[in-house]
């Protein structure tokens, strides 16, 4: 009897192995719930998708190059490693001769079971070969969605040494999408007011005749928005109607405020994390960015087909599943496994959607004047880091808001290395001000760091600001 091995070297039988198992696979390609096909057969655009940032394959090859060849590695490695380097791959011998065992061991075994044990058994079986095929299959759909959500939360797509390692291809694509600052800090900053960024972002689009229809956000950026002061002072717990301690900010509460406000309310992204090459794991849903859409769908899967589609070559079985092309083989060097899949995420709608660091501020806006305000000085960060050589010197602006401040922002150096800091020019106007700060190291044996605060008050401001100062001095050999 033909080991399956054998038998999948049948055209019929490797495409019905590749369908059947498929279809009990538990991986979802993310990229789905988010964009249609639209496929496009001319050859003359397969050339302007691989120039315009398509990661076809797992690895992004150029359109004339032959897939590199690796070693298959072994199931732990796989998930990694073939979805994100490789074309083409041989087929371990360790993992052979493991599968080649455990089929005999069923052959020898099956005549005992009965036939619910043997179906369970060869499932099994049937499994443990299946794994490197599926993550063949699937692993071209891990790119598109990397650069689809790379393009969605930050404007970008890229391909470069560190995601492509297995190809000399690389690039970075900006398609101009629209990206706005935060108004009034980081978000990070507990002076921050997401709110107010949220207004400041609805109004932008409306001014361009566009509706936001929803927010969406990571889990992270959503702790670090409820954790503003804006939002924690606005939720209490009360206790026969006297306020008695500040509550815990949570989606629900914060949806409730947006819509009360007639602003969007947020939805969490899930983690969506991959492997790359180096075995280090990236989470495609980006921190620090708000995305601010006005349509439901902002981009669109282009794919055409490959050559091998419609031109075989002999000796080679195929199966498509979901527009990647697998094909398997065998020759004098051993069993190998490819796959070819052509197809990039195109932002067609990069005009309906917004994106909000923040984790940058907008450093020219100045908060109006509001007599009514509570008085607050509000750092646009709590932290500013100074980095040169030893007898060089670095220079940052501090930039803050005010809101109800009736007399000057005092500013006072302080901490153990207050004396390598220095305040420069200072600009103060009605809503903020800017300080410049100089970091002078001098000269010091080896690398060395250095930390001292700037402190902002203002007389009837309830609250001082402190900021953290971090000096770094290099050694010059």
């Amino acid at each position: 009897m033909d080991s399956i091995l054998q038998k999948l070297l049948e055209p019929k039988a490797f495409d019905a192995f590749i369908q059947e198992n498929m279809k009990l696979s538990t991986y979802k390609a993310d990229w789905k719930q988010e964009m249609d096909v639209e496929y496009e057969p001319s050859k003359a655009y397969q050339a302007i998708l691989a120039e315009y940032a398509a990661a076809m394959v797992g690895s992004v090859i150029d359109k004339n190059a032959e897939k590199p060849t690796h070693q298959m590695p072994t199931a732990r490695e796989l998930v990694g490693a073939i979805a994100r380097m490789g074309d083409e791959w041989q087929m371990d011998n360790d993992r052979l001769d493991r599968f080649y065992y455990l089929e005999g061991r069923y052959r020898s075994r099956v005549a005992n079971f009965s036939e619910e044990q043997r179906k369970a058994e060869f499932a099994k079986l049937v499994k443990y070969l299946f794994d490197p095929f599926e993550k063949a299959v699937i692993a071209p759909h891990k790119r598109i969605s990397m650069l689809y959500f790379e393009g969605l939360f930050n404007g970008t797509q890229t391909v470069s040494a560190d995601n492509n390692k297995a190809s000399a291809i690389s690039y970075s694509y900006d398609f101009g999408v629209q990206r706005i600052k935060t108004q009034f800090g980081q978000w990070s900053n507990p002076y921050a007011r997401p709110v107010d960024d949220f207004q400041h972002v609805v109004d932008f689009a409306a001014a361009k005749g566009k509706s936001v229809l929803k927010v969406r956000m990571s889990k992270k950026t959503f702790r670090r928005m409820a954790t503003t002061n804006q939002l924690k002072d606005h939720f209490v717990v009360k206790l026969n109607g006297v306020d008695v301690a500040k509550s815990d900010v949570g989606l629900t509460h914060v949806n409730t405020y947006l819509e009360d406000k007639l602003l969007p309310t947020i939805e969490i992204e899930p983690d969506r994390f991959v492997t790359l090459a180096d075995g280090s794991s990236v989470n495609l849903t980006k921190d620090d960015r708000v995305v601010f859409m006005c349509a439901t769908r902002v981009a669109v899967l282009k794919a055409a087909d490959p050559l091998e589609m419609v031109d075989p070559l002999p000796n080679k079985v195929y199966s498509t599943y979901d527009d990647n092309l697998v094909g398997m083989w065998r020759d004098s060097r051993g069993r190998f496994v490819d796959y070819e899949m052509w197809g990039t995420p195109v932002f067609i709608g990069r005009n309906e959607y917004f994106i909000l660091k923040t984790d940058e501020v907008e450093s020219s806006f100045v908060a109006p004047f509001d007599p009514t305000a509570t008085p607050v000085i509000l750092p646009f960060k709590t932290a500013e880091t100074f980095e040169c050589n030893e007898g060089a010197s670095d220079t940052e602006v501090i930039a803050f808001s005010t809101q109800g401040i009736t007399g000057k922002v005092k500013a006072v150096l302080g901490g153990t290395d207050k004396a390598r800091f220095t305040l420069g020019n200072i600009e103060l106007g009605e809503g903020g001000g800017n300080i410049e700060i100089t970091y002078t190291p001098g000269d010091t044996a080896g690398d060395v760091e250095h930390a001292a605060t700037l402190t902002l008050s203002a007389p009837n401001v309830a609250e001082n600001v402190v900021i953290t100062l971090n000096g770094v001095s290099h050694d010059v050999a």
